[in-house]
């Protein structure tokens, strides 16, 4: 599950974690890119340019992004995949 709950709390959560000004996981390049989380679990690369206080997390062929004071709103994201059966294997 790619946008589940995580022992930290929320995605947001590992910035606390980090001293640095961006969190990055996986095959990603930022540009002027701050402030921010992005998670990549493909194999394919990530670039972000010009965002400020953002999440972009990305697996499972879905792309999630949202601004970081919104990440406790995944569960609606979630509901709403689970509204449409098309999308229900992603999730």
């Amino acid at each position: 599950n790619c946008f589940g709950w995580d022992d930290l709390g929320d995605w947001a959560a590992l910035k606390r974690l980090s001293h640095h000004d961006n969190i990055s996981v996986g095959k990603h390049i930022s540009l002027e890119t701050h402030r921010s989380i992005i998670v990549n679990q493909s194999k394919e690369l990530v670039v972000t340019l010009g965002l400020e206080d953002v999440v972009v997390v990305h697996c499972n062929d879905v792309t999630l992004v949202m601004p970081k004071d919104r990440a406790q709103d995944v569960k609606q994201v979630l509901h709403e995949l689970r509204q449409h059966p098309q999308y229900a294997g992603l999730i």
